[in-house]
């Protein structure tokens, strides 16, 4: 009978003392036997994840104090601009909740706000690197770190960077055609959030077989020549993200992790949502600092000041899913993505 490392800790073995653990399948954790998982090795990241949570504020702090001594109307502006942190949370909430990021919620507000896509998208990335990339991370981390298909980021990371990094400084695409591509990206997200809250088992979402395996339930963790095709295809799927949407709008690899991982790997859902959720946060790391080095155009103070909100979002989205439930979750966003997708649709048709 196949066991699976789910990071949850159901009952003690007490033959050699840790841990065995019996759970739905996370495609890549799956072992032909029982995994023994010591209690150290699980407590180590969470602690450490923990602690790193309850810093964060007082660092924020302490680099806001630092930056009014610099510049006295830091507080003024900040106060300026408090409608920022209540979008941050919302954002951060959304995109630690659903592999989408938090740049579907930015990016339309700060157009309507009268900003430009390339400042809108600038201003995602570097927001996400944090919520999504950090904050996100840590608190996932912190909920169960075996979510997280680590491998995964060896394959989808540097293809989504060399695909953004390409279209960055040579855009294929027009503000106006950015806007319709972002208004249909949106619809998609929407219908296929739909779809997937129908799904009964909430397990694999997709019941074809392995790409890179025959016999699902004795997978095995090296490293074999099908599973390296199949990741492989999930590596061209990621550059292409890069290439077409996070280049342009800001958005796209967390999803397109989230269902390649599904595709071909078979990954249950809050694990793939998990892996994509942290890929889109690491994915906008180098386009934020094309922005801030190369670009020069990224509003960074606006990005402090939106972080509290992040922060606190970010804490509340790996959660969401317990407090509310999985399936009510994504309806709410499906119906969330669906209002986005007819309003930047709007503005793409009325802009000139």
């Amino acid at each position: 009978m196949p066991h699976t490392y789910s990071g949850v800790c159901p009952e003690q073995s007490a033959e050699c003392g840790a841990l065995s653990v019996n759970a739905p399948a996370y495609g890549v954790f799956e072992t032909p036997g029982p995994i023994p998982i010591h209690l150290h090795t699980m407590k180590t990241p969470i602690s450490a994840a923990r602690w790193i949570l309850i810093t964060l504020p007082v660092i924020w702090l302490s680099l806001f104090v630092l930056f009014s001594a610099q510049k006295p109307t830091l507080p003024y502006d900040f106060l300026v601009n408090w409608p920022l942190p209540f979008v941050g949370a919302l954002a951060a909430l959304v995109g630690n909740s659903v592999p989408v990021g938090g740049g579907i919620i930015y990016l339309p507000v700060l157009v309507l706000l009268g900003s430009h896509v390339r400042i809108g998208v600038a201003f995602s990335v570097l927001t996400m690197s944090i919520g999504n990339g950090i904050f996100g991370f840590l608190s996932w981390l912190n909920k169960d770190p075996s979510f997280f298909v680590w491998e995964s980021f060896l394959f989808t990371l540097p293809s989504a960077w060399l695909g953004l990094s390409i279209v960055t400084f040579f855009p294929l695409f027009t503000e106006k055609q950015c806007l319709f591509l972002f208004s249909v990206f949106a619809l998609f997200v929407s219908i296929f959030v739909f779809l997937l809250a129908r799904n009964e088992s909430n397990q694999n979402l997709f019941p074809t077989p392995l790409i890179y395996s025959d016999q699902p339930q004795q997978f095995e963790k090296r490293f074999t020549p099908n599973k390296i095709k199949a990741y492989l295809i999930v590596a061209l799927f990621s550059f292409f993200s890069g290439f077409i949407l996070v280049g342009h709008v800001g958005i796209g690899n967390a999803m397109t992790t989230f269902l390649t991982l599904s595709v071909f790997g078979r990954v249950d859902i809050r694990s793939a949502m998990a892996t994509g959720i942290v890929t889109g946060g690491w994915t906008s790391v180098l386009p934020s600092l094309l922005h801030i080095i190369w670009m020069k155009d990224a509003p960074i103070e606006q990005v402090f000041f939106v972080l509290p909100g992040v922060f606190i979002g970010a804490n509340i989205g790996p959660r969401i899913h317990g407090l509310f439930g999985l399936r009510n979750v994504l309806y709410g966003f499906s119906v969330l993505l669906t209002v986005i997708s007819a309003t930047m649709l709007r503005t793409a048709v009325l802009s000139n």
